[in-house]
């Protein structure tokens, strides 16, 4: 996230928010939980729509059930 300080705001969805968006996907929780540790670094970069079909899907799974 600290590089993300230097970017400038017009290149920054695309350098930035884009990968973020790819490493919410990821199934590895300890990503996605250092994701949200600093999410107050870059929320105020992304858009709601971003958030609604791209991130929030992948933390909010269904529960798996066993038969």
């Amino acid at each position: 996230m600290q590089f993300g300080k230097n970017v400038p705001p017009e290149n920054y969805s695309d350098t930035i928010i884009a990968p973020l968006v790819k490493l919410f996907a990821s199934p590895d929780r300890g990503i996605r939980m250092a994701l949200l540790e600093q999410l107050p670094e870059y929320a105020d970069k992304l858009d709601k729509k971003t958030v609604s079909d791209k991130i929030f899907p992948h933390l909010v799974r269904p529960p798996m059930y066993r038969v």
